[in-house]
């Protein structure tokens, strides 16, 4: 056999191994994504090591308004939220009411605004910006009676807000894209 033919082979044989390769990778099943369930039992799993925790936690953000699970992950982002103790899962778990559009959370997030723990504070003030759209000055390192004024401003903007046409019409429309996104 010549030269030029063993090459023709050998190529060949490459081609093959590369197109199964990216094929098999390509083709391969997605791992099967965990329930809101299954993520709130980890994060509240005091056996499971912390960076678990708190990765189970932010995952329930990956459950967005148009997700057909995002009911179950706001309800149990709320629950790790009430139910842990550690400053990072509660974070991430205000993270997810946030990025779920979780009006209905609102006080809760309120009253995390002034939790001793400062990255809680700060997490629960991005989440309160975000629903609100209104940024009061508040600062998550201000002293407690600074921090309480500008929680007092939040709040009347939410009494203001809160059944406004605006809002109505801003959750119709949540309505809408999560019953045309209805994935999962």
């Amino acid at each position: 056999m010549d030269t030029r033919k063993i090459l023709f082979v050998v190529a060949g044989v490459l081609l093959v191994v590369v197109a199964a390769y990216y094929g098999w990778t390509l083709l391969k099943p997605a791992p099967k994504k965990a329930t809101p369930q299954q993520l709130a039992e980890t994060a509240l799993d005091k056996a499971a090591p912390p960076e678990k925790r708190v990765e189970a936690a932010a995952e329930l953000s990956r459950y967005t308004h148009t997700d057909r699970e995002s009911p179950a992950a706001v309800q149990e982002s709320r629950r790790v939220f009430s139910e842990s103790r550690e400053p990072e899962v509660k974070a991430a778990a205000i993270q997810s009411m946030a990025s779920n559009w979780d009006f209905d959370s609102i006080d809760t997030l309120f009253s995390a605004m002034d939790d001793d723990d400062l990255l809680v504070r700060a997490r629960a003030h991005a989440a309160v910006q975000r629903l609100l759209q209104v940024d009061a000055g508040y600062r998550a390192d201000a002293p407690r009676e600074e921090r309480l004024a500008k929680i007092k401003m939040y709040r009347d903007d939410w009494e203001k807000f809160r059944h406004s046409p605006a809002l109505k019409r801003f959750r119709e429309k949540l309505k809408q894209e999560s019953a045309a996104g209805g994935g999962g």
